[in-house]
């Protein structure tokens, strides 16, 4: 999907700008993956990056320095609402965020503390309305 292609792109871009890393990037879709292994391979940087086809709750390999993330954070019932060429564009797995539109991002937040080395960093896209009174 577009929507966590961004943050595979970020990763590539990392890859251009600091040639001592490596990446390991995760999609739950095939699709989006595919689309990363080809825009990696145009790039040359296809040795320096693994597409790893898992859901962050399923995976538990290895610790990071950094982990970037662009999970789903649209609460189910606003799907309908979103503009027309976001819902025609994206896939429903790329938006839906649950019930609350949070579940997916504590997920990612729970793993993370987990697959960080001591002093990593996670950056990770939100909605505008995620630090309301609820997470405070």
């Amino acid at each position: 999907s577009a929507a966590s292609d961004v943050y595979k792109r970020q990763a590539l871009s990392i890859l251009r700008d600091r040639k001592e890393c490596y990446v390991k990037a995760l999609d739950i879709s095939k699709n989006a993956l595919k689309v990363a292994k080809l825009n990696a391979k145009i790039q040359h940087l296809e040795n320096r990056i693994r597409f790893i086809n898992s859901n962050i709750d399923k995976f538990c390999y290895g610790k990071y320095d950094i982990i970037i993330s662009n999970p789903p954070y649209i609460k189910k019932v606003e799907i309908s609402r979103l503009e027309e060429d976001i819902r025609n564009f994206e896939p429903e797995l790329a938006l839906n965020g649950g019930y609350n539109g949070y579940s997916k991002i504590e997920k990612v937040i729970e793993r993370s503390s987990y697959l960080l080395k001591r002093n990593g960093k996670l950056i990770l896209e939100i909605g505008y309305d995620f630090w309301s009174k609820e997470h405070m």
